[in-house]
């Protein structure tokens, strides 16, 4: 199967597992999650403003709302992705390739450890981005002190108490790639 076929729908199942995702960004960040705690990459990843951040999954997000399988609602204070269900369905019934279905059981994972951080687009990009320099320097100390230096809006208290959530995510899976998960050099 093609690639970004494998994408597509890839986005479309995770989708269709909730109800409605709160942007881009939360979407970003919960695939990356999925991705690091189950060792599938299907899209790679790189550091960029608010974090981990996959150029590819931004590409496979616009083929999808191109194709009106997605659309953005405008909310209140944020905008939601939602999965147009009548159009999507001719994907949902193709069977998914093994990674893909390993991504989703990750970020069912994640849904139920991270339910708090779910709920707040801003938590969601201080989790994500604490366990990317995790992954990278596999020194939590480390990392909080990075993300710190990194994101001034974040105090080093608020990032220290997501540690034990990390290091519960990193080690929820048998984790079957080498270390850097879907990275791109910078």
């Amino acid at each position: 199967m093609e690639r970004s076929t494998t994408r597509l729908r890839t986005l479309v199942a995770i989708l269709s597992h909730f109800q409605e995702i709160p942007g881009n960004k939360a979407l970003q960040k919960l695939i990356y999650l999925g991705q690091m705690i189950t060792g599938k990459t299907i899209w790679e990843y790189k550091w960029f403003h608010f974090g981990p951040y996959s150029s590819q999954l931004q590409a496979t997000i616009t083929q999808a709302r191109d194709m009106g399988l997605i659309h953005i609602e405008n909310g209140q204070s944020r905008h939601f992705l939602r999965l147009n269900y009548q159009k999507a369905r001719q994907l949902e019934t193709m069977d998914l390739p093994p990674e893909s279905v390993k991504l989703l059981e990750g970020i069912e994972t994640i849904a139920t450890k991270a339910k708090e951080s779910l709920k707040d687009p801003k938590q969601l990009e201080l989790v994500a981005s604490l366990a990317y320099l995790f992954d990278e320097s596999k020194d939590i100390d480390l990392a909080v002190k990075e993300l710190a230096l990194r994101k001034h809006r974040y105090k080093y208290d608020d990032i220290k108490k997501f540690q034990p959530l990390i290091i519960e995510l990193s080690t929820s899976f048998e984790r079957v790639n080498s270390p850097n998960l879907g990275r791109s050099s910078m």
